[in-house]
C-alpha cells in the first residue's frame, strides 16, 4: 500500500529570435506524478468523506484491512510456491548426481570386466566413454555457471 512517485523531465533547446546573437534558450519542462494504489484516501479527502458520513470512514478502514490481508496472502503463497520450486530442483540435482555417479561405476565396472575377459578394445570404448562422460559434465556445468 502506498504512494508512488513518478517524475518525468525533458528539455526543449529553441534558437533565439535575434540574428545578432545566436545562443540557445533552453525550455525544461517537469512533470511530477503521484500513482497511489491504496485504497484508504488521503487525510483530506477522508475528512470529507466523514463529513458526507461518518460510516465511509469504517468502510475505508475495512476495506484497508482486507487489501492487506489479501496481500499478505498473496506474499505468502508466493512464498510457499517458490520454496517448492526450490526443493524440488534441489531434489532433481541430487538424482541427477547419484544417476551420475552410478552411471560411471557402470562404465568402469565394464572397462574393469573387459580387461579381465581379454577385450582391451572394449575397456578402450568404454575407458573413453567414461571419461568423455566425465569432462562433458565438467564443460557443460562451467558453461551455466557463467
Amino acid at each position: 500500500m502506498g504512494r508512488a512517485s513518478l517524475k518525468r523531465a525533458g528539455a526543449k533547446i529553441e534558437p533565439k529570435a535575434s540574428s545578432e546573437d545566436q545562443s540557445l534558450i533552453q525550455t525544461l519542462q517537469a512533470e511530477h506524478v503521484v500513482i497511489d494504489d491504496s485504497p484508504m484516501p488521503s487525510a483530506d479527502e477522508l475528512a470529507k468523506y466523514k463529513e458526507l458520513d461518518p460510516r465511509l470512514v469504517d468502510y475505508f478502514m475495512r476495506i484497508a484491512d482486507e487489501e492487506r490481508a489479501m496481500r499478505h496472502e498473496a506474499t505468502k503463497q508466493s512464498m510457499d510456491i517458490i520454496a517448492k520450486d526450490s526443493k524440488g530442483k534441489h531434489q532433481e540435482r541430487v538424482l541427477g548426481l547419484i544417476f551420475a555417479f552410478v552411471s560411471l561405476l557402470g562404465f568402469l565396472g565394464t572397462t574393469i570386466l573387459a580387461l579381465y575377459l581379454d577385450k582391451p578394445w572394449l575397456a578402450a570404448i568404454f575407458s573413453t566413454l567414461s571419461i568423455a562422460g566425465i569432462v562433458s559434465a565438467f564443460v557443460t556445468g562451467a558453461k551455466k555457471s557463467e
